[in-house]
């Protein structure tokens, strides 16, 4: 993540657009630009706003909105400052450039954006119902979320150390790169995504799950952009012929290990079932807010997030399932599900017919959700 003394937004849109600040374009562009960092709008709406204004210049209108996720100050101290504006009935001069300077906005932005919320009626009053949602003292105070940060960027490391090493290690050999480079690209993509959706009032799991996911999502994208069509399974070896493919992956009937042992199949070889936890982290938030605390369910499904759980991790210690210095989350990234979930049934003192019977009802109830998300993408 860049620093976030760069420059303010209004210079940023001149550079781009290469207009006067005083100019209607600037202030279209300004206008589209806030009402997007305040979420007024959605990416594709504000791209397909500017999209006219982009066509004569060397850069496109997402690569615009990108560019505006790169930084602190343009992602999220802007979105701050004005929630700020929004907890007030009526905002002074003197009280917006009191605001500006707490949250380090520069004035070229400021004046603008007190012009934009005298002028803009219906700006005002989304953003004032929004910030009806958040506590000044917690939500939008600089130094809470950057606690807030640091709060949830220990585990979420572990599990891009975890990520890296697992599944983009392949990369590396390939394409002769740099672990710790991947790692600081994700790192980096958490970063932009944690400032983008901040203010939040989630609980501090649910925005770990959150950024685990993005971590995810952003580890296929690199492995998409490294490797080709020849890592496919079929392969055209002749580009004369449509219809002329290879099987460059040998089926299972032939992965013997020796002229006398049983085949190995591909789903024995991958170790967990094909619903793996991270699927599971990620639509599952909705379904324990529904269920009762304190139960059963509650407590399995929390652990099965993520969570640490001290009387959990003391019982895997006393059964030596892991070390002193491991907690049940730690056990959890390096365990096949499948085994953790037997361990966890026991430790609640469940049957795993029970286990399977549960998840299966969750998996049921979360199939609409998998579906509607795979449309959308």
């Amino acid at each position: 993540m860049k620093n976030t003394t760069n420059g303010s937004l209004s210079s940023l849109i001149v550079s781009k657009f290469g207009c006067d600040m005083d100019s209607d374009s600037f202030y279209t562009v300004f206008a589209h630009t806030l009402s997007y960092l305040t979420r007024g709008i959605d990416y594709s709406e504000f791209q397909s706003r500017l999209k006219p204004l982009c066509r004569d210049e060397s850069f496109s209108a997402k690569d615009f909105r990108l560019h505006l996720h790169e930084t602190e100050y343009l992602s999220l101290i802007l979105r701050l400052f004005v929630l700020r504006l929004g907890k007030y009935r009526t905002i002074t001069q003197s009280l917006a450039r009191g605001f500006a300077k707490e949250y380090g906005v520069r004035i070229s932005d400021a004046k603008r954006i007190y012009r934009f919320w005298k002028e803009q009626n219906r700006f005002r009053s989304r953003i004032r119902r929004e910030a009806k949602s958040y506590n000044v003292d917690t939500h939008l105070n600089r130094q809470i979320l950057s606690a807030a940060l640091n709060e949830v960027m220990g585990p979420v490391t572990k599990y891009i150390k975890w990520y890296t090493y697992s599944k983009l290690r392949f990369i590396c050999k390939s394409q002769n790169k740099d672990l710790m480079d991947l790692h600081t690209d994700l790192k980096i993509k958490v970063m932009e995504a944690f400032y983008k959706m901040m203010p939040s009032t989630m609980e501090p799991q649910h925005v770990i799950n959150y950024l685990k996911r993005v971590v995810h999502n952003s580890g296929i994208n690199i492995i998409n952009a490294n490797t080709s069509l020849k890592a496919g399974r079929l392969v055209n070896n002749d580009p004369t012929k449509n219809d002329s493919f290879s099987l460059l992956v040998v089926s299972e009937n032939q992965m013997r290990i020796s002229a006398d042992s049983d085949p190995v199949s591909y789903e024995e070889l991958a170790g967990h079932d094909p619903i793996t936890k991270v699927e599971i982290e990620h639509s599952v938030n909705t379904i324990v807010s529904s269920i009762k605390k304190g139960g059963k369910k509650h407590k399995f499904l929390t652990i099965l997030m993520g969570a640490d759980d001290a009387e959990f991790t003391s019982w895997l210690q006393r059964n030596r399932y892991c070390s002193a210095g491991e907690t049940n989350s730690d056990l959890q990234v390096r365990e096949c599900p499948t085994k953790f979930n037997i361990l966890l049934a026991r430790f609640l003192r469940v049957t795993t017919d029970q286990v399977t019977r549960f998840l299966g009802r969750l998996r049921s109830s979360l199939e609409p959700v998998a579906a509607q998300a795979a449309m959308a993408a």
